[in-house]
């Protein structure tokens, strides 16, 4: 709950387009870089979580045919949004974004710190003979709405395989709510693998959030907790490289000093005081060395800072869109208009 009263309930709901059935999704979802979806913000048939048969590894799915220099420049940046008061019909609206996760949490397929058992979760065309796994934390989590509509607009058989606080990254990090070495992400870190293995996916799309404390098994380790995790997604990546067709590792997304929902339900008025510089809320360092990492492992680095981070400082309302349900999650509307964008940068069969 964002805690208003009353005259500000009522002044939100007008200011952000009304209550959050009203937001609920089921419009079509405009695609940032240009161009009308071709479905609605539900799941078009046959997407709900199903078995299906493991195809073998082949070439990478199809992004779509690669723009050219100028067009790709275009697509990556959308027009700064003048300070001023919260957009009417806001997507999600302020009341909405508590609620707004991807459907994989719901499904139980976005898995709790304790589980280590992998559900047989398959979205898009579960019959399809092209598979793209998702795999990582919630940041990778982030970008299924994406991916999910990708897949059910392309014929992808899509299978998501996320767990809450658990790195992609081969190295064991300390869990402050166990207070312990978080052993069970080890756990479903291999059980990932030999999922992997089995499946053969012609993509595996990497993301993961940063930083983590890595952990030996008395308490928190190693004081260079960076360099623990740059290897770690080193071997991940290198692990990787032959159960599929193709890697992609998606660079991390901003974190925010403030909730944006909360601070934008107390500045109606004024939505760039929201706004957290560059400096602060992402690290370029660290997608520095997410570049180098996977381009050693001969995988393709999606960085979406400008995406998700047009203009500094990064704004928490793109267009029409809260961009962000948290501190550090993609709302899923707005992770769902990226998709073209996310597709371009994918690798293309032959890549």
């Amino acid at each position: 709950s964002l805690g208003l009263g009353f005259a500000t309930t009522q002044r939100l709901a007008a200011a952000t387009g009304g209550s959050a059935a009203a937001q609920s999704g089921d419009e079509p979802i405009p695609d940032l870089a240009g161009g009308t979806p071709s479905g609605s913000g539900t799941p078009a048939a046959g997407t709900a979580p199903s078995a299906g048969t493991a195809p073998s590894a082949g070439t990478a799915p199809s992004a779509g045919t690669a723009p050219s220099a100028s067009a790709s420049s275009a697509s990556q940046t959308l027009p700064p949004r003048p300070d001023g008061p919260v957009p009417t019909g806001l997507t999600p609206s302020l009341q909405a974004a508590r609620a707004d996760q991807p459907r994989t949490y719901g499904d139980g397929c976005h898995l709790s710190q304790p589980a280590t058992t992998i559900p047989d979760c398959v979205y898009g065309d579960p019959s399809s003979s092209t598979t793209v796994a998702l795999f990582g934390d919630s940041h990778a989590g982030q970008w299924f709405p994406a991916l999910e509509r990708l897949a059910a607009e392309r014929g992808w058989r899509l299978i998501s395989l996320t767990k809450s606080g658990c790195t992609p990254a081969q190295v064991t990090i300390w869990n402050t709510t166990f207070k312990r070495a978080y052993t069970e992400c080890d756990q479903w870190r291999e059980a990932v693998f030999a999922r992997l293995r089995a499946e053969r996916p012609a993509l595996v799309i990497v993301a993961s959030s940063h930083p983590y404390t890595a952990a030996e098994t008395d308490g928190p380790g190693p004081a260079d907790h960076g360099q623990a995790l740059q290897t770690g997604l080193e071997q991940t990546l290198e692990r990787l490289r032959p159960l599929a067709g193709a890697v992609t590792l998606i660079g991390d997304t901003p974190k925010f000093s403030q909730d944006p929902p909360d601070c934008l339900s107390r500045h109606l008025d004024h939505i760039l005081a929201c706004a957290e510089p560059r400096a602060q809320a992402l690290d370029p360092r660290w997608t520095a060395i997410e570049a180098a990492t996977a381009s050693q492992a001969q995988a393709t680095f999606v960085d979406p800072t400008a995406w998700v981070c047009p203009t500094d400082p990064c704004p928490v309302v793109i267009g029409d869109y809260l961009a962000f349900r948290d501190t550090h999650h993609l709302a899923t509307p707005f992770a769902m208009a990226l998709r073209q964008r996310l597709a371009l940068e994918l690798p293309l069969p032959g890549g």
